[in-house]
């Protein structure tokens, strides 16, 4: 693939000759969802689905790009700190995320920036929840950093695109980033944040992870991106709000808690026990208006549309009700403990309470959290009874894939199951986007993005 990769480039831009590839996997989140920009830990693994792309520097501060998907149209701009983004949703402000973050770190140090030009390939499902959005800001960052022999640390890296690939219009965290650039073969991150701190742990041997796709996809730059936005809001206004109530019960000393996490904090010296008790009786119910929250926390409509639903037109903010403080900070929260139970069960090889806790971060992803769909609570209950150890969604969910625990020697006889039991729906999605391959497949251990010659 990549020596017709180099082919195809060669084709488009015949002048090129100094010519490198750029490979950024996908990744699969075996748990821990919603809770990197919570503050609290996740435990992904990339897989073996990726990014190619191939390029080559210019000589002016140009960005061309091109696709070998013809549904992606070929876009050019130019590099600077303030790039005017495409229409929501196309594939083009991916770079710019990319190349407008990079821009901002190294326009004080370095004199001139130069373009490139790119050839995208790829096999990573797109809107399935296996990060292809994030693999692609990746391969462009790494891409534009090589044409401008330059280089930055992985985890400086992983920061400044996760801040940076919030110009899409999603507020997420940097679990996806981080992952992509930090991986080991053979091995899960267990990955904390605030800051980024990774521990590598080794997958065990004699277990697999089954993706299976739903075929229902969850473009977050599209259709699903207010849902995720709304859950980001809802879970800040919620740590907002447990701050100030533990505020008054330490005697009216300020407690600034900006996001989930920060309840752990070495300062407050909590325990599990007291969190819960907290969360209790600062949310008597699950629903607030703006209202409410704008009285309970002492503020005004206008500043808590400021200050937390800044993702959101004052128009829109305006609109939110029904706000579910009680049930996203319960799953928040307990998601957080179950990624520690996790961490340690690979850790110690106990895969049949590794299995456990996957089915019990789906169940909180399905009510408490609400994202996931009918579609993937059929696919777990199809996996429970196929024999899996454990099965959930993976990623943000509203659509995309679910992951299942499976012994290997029980693999294929899984994989059988779940093709009979899940619609196939010929080779492809009526929207074009997935191969027959990217329904049902064996998730492997990858190791992180890298520049290849």
């Amino acid at each position: 693939m990549k020596a017709l990769l180099r082919e195809r480039f060669s084709e488009i831009f015949p002048e090129c000759h100094d010519l490198f590839l750029v490979r950024a996997p996908g990744r699969i989140n075996l748990i821990g969802e919603h809770t990197d920009y919570n503050g609290l830990p996740v435990l992904p693994m990339a897989i073996n689905r990726e990014i190619i792309l191939v390029a080559a520097p210019r000589d002016d501060a140009v960005v061309e790009l091109h696709n070998t998907n013809p549904c992606f149209e070929p876009r050019a701009f130019t590099i600077s700190s303030d790039i005017e983004p495409y229409q929501l949703g196309d594939w083009g402000n991916y770079a710019k995320a990319a190349v407008q973050a990079l821009h901002r770190h190294f326009a004080r140090d370095v004199s001139r920036l130069q373009g490139l030009r790119a050839l995208v390939d790829g096999n990573v499902p797109m809107a399935s929840g296996l990060a292809s959005s994030s693999a692609l800001v990746v391969a462009f960052a790494l891409a534009f950093l090589n044409a401008n022999n330059l280089s930055m640390e992985p985890q400086t890296l992983a920061e400044l695109l996760a801040e940076g690939e919030q110009y899409v219009g999603t507020r997420g965290g940097g679990m996806d980033q981080a992952v992509c650039l930090m991986a080991q073969a053979g091995h899960a991150l267990k990955i904390e944040f605030f800051p980024t701190r990774v521990e590598q742990i080794p997958i065990p041997p004699g277990y697999s992870f089954v993706v299976c796709h739903s075929m229902v996809e969850a473009p977050k730059t599209l259709s699903a991106r207010r849902a995720y936005n709304v859950r980001a809001a809802e879970s800040r206004l919620a740590a907002a709000l447990l701050g100030k109530a533990l505020s008054r019960k330490m005697q009216n000393r300020m407690v600034a808690i900006e996001r989930l996490g920060d309840l752990y904090s070495t300062d407050l010296h909590l325990s599990e026990a007291e969190i819960d008790f907290l969360l209790q009786e600062t949310f008597l119910k699950d629903n607030y208006t703006l209202g409410e929250i704008a009285y309970m926390l002492g503020a005004s409509e206008d500043f808590v549309c400021r200050k937390y639903l800044s993702a959101f037109s004052p128009e829109e903010a305006r609109t939110l009700d029904r706000l579910k403080l009680r049930s996203r900070s319960r799953h928040v929260l307990s998601e957080g403990r179950r990624v520690r139970q996790a961490a340690e069960a690979l850790r110690v090889s106990e895969m049949n309470e590794f299995g456990k806790l996957m089915y019990e971060s789906h169940e909180s992803c399905a009510t408490d959290y609400e994202v996931s769909i009918p579609e993937l609570d059929a696919l777990v209950a199809i996996a429970r009874e196929s024999g899996a150890l454990g099965s959930r969604l993976t990623g943000a969910g509203f659509g995309g894939c679910t992951i299942s625990l499976v012994e290997n020697a029980l693999v294929e006889g899984f994989v059988r199951l779940l093709e009979r039991s899940h619609s196939r729906g010929g080779d492809r999605t009526e929207k074009g986007n997935l191969t027959f391959d990217d329904r049902i497949f064996v998730a492997k251990p990858m190791p992180a993005a890298m520049v290849l010659r």
